[in-house]
């Protein structure tokens, strides 16, 4: 695999865990409110 292949993976990688990180926070945050 090459590093673009390497690159792709990452991001695609960090946009999951961002996505998951922003679920999890609403996923807290609304009992709360």
């Amino acid at each position: 695999m090459g590093s673009s292949g390497l690159r792709l993976a990452t991001s695609f990688g960090a946009s999951r865990a961002a996505a998951a990180g922003m679920a999890l926070y609403r996923a807290m945050k609304l009992p709360l409110a």
